[in-house]
């Protein structure tokens, strides 16, 4: 399942009156000001390990955060993921992350909305997961390539478990997601998808075939 919508963009913002240090606290503050107009309630922004800065979003029972970093002089990356994202024993215990797919996509699309209405910010290239770049990225954020890559992936797994993949040598040795046979044909059933994706769904998937 996708989890997180990320950004890299160019810009040279004003230095924050206030706070110098981490760079990027204007670009928080703007979006701060303008998401308390966008059915979104944003809260009180912060230092983000101490390289950029968050805020969290919420509405309803969902929470989003926003945080936004200086990668190099004039070039920044934003994500916009939940708030809470469970770890392997949260995932066991059937635990869900603070926001659906859906609504990250939502927000993501005002943040966009906000950054590209100002002239300081240009060469947007969004991305679910991973790190944009030419390849998979696109210049507004978009649904994921395809939502049902966890089904195919778990059909898959199951295929795998019952033995119809035993003739793969590796498949004894090596993690399925390192096996170039399985690897390929996740690919070929559901294209369109990075490769951090695919071996990310199927490690998922096998674990939930257990």
């Amino acid at each position: 399942m996708p989890i997180s919508q990320n950004v890299l963009f160019k810009g040279s913002p004003p230095v924050d009156q206030e706070f110098e240090h981490p760079p990027g606290c204007y670009i928080i503050r703007v979006l701060r000001k303008e998401l308390a107009d966008s059915g979104w309630a944003p809260g009180d922004f912060d230092n983000w390990r101490d390289c950029g800065w968050s805020i969290e979003c919420t509405q309803g029972r969902s929470s989003l955060q926003i945080a936004v970093s200086q990668v190099e002089d004039a070039a920044w990356m934003l994500q916009v993921s939940p708030a809470v994202v469970p770890g392997f024993l949260g995932r066991l215990l059937k635990k869900q992350p603070s926001a659906k797919p859906q609504q990250c996509l939502s927000l993501a699309k005002i943040v966009h909305r906000i950054l590209s209405s100002d002239v300081l910010f240009s060469g947007f290239q969004w991305c679910w997961d991973g790190y944009p770049d030419g390849n998979s990225s696109t210049e507004q954020p978009k649904p994921p390539i395809r939502l049902d890559l966890g089904n195919i992936a778990y059909q898959l797994a199951e295929e795998i478990r019952s033995g119809e993949w035993d003739h793969v040598k590796d498949l004894k040795s090596k993690p399925v997601c390192r096996c170039k046979e399985i690897m390929a044909e996740l690919a070929s059933r559901c294209p369109g998808c990075s490769q951090a994706d695919y071996k990310r769904t199927i490690s998922d998937a096998m674990f939930m075939s257990r």
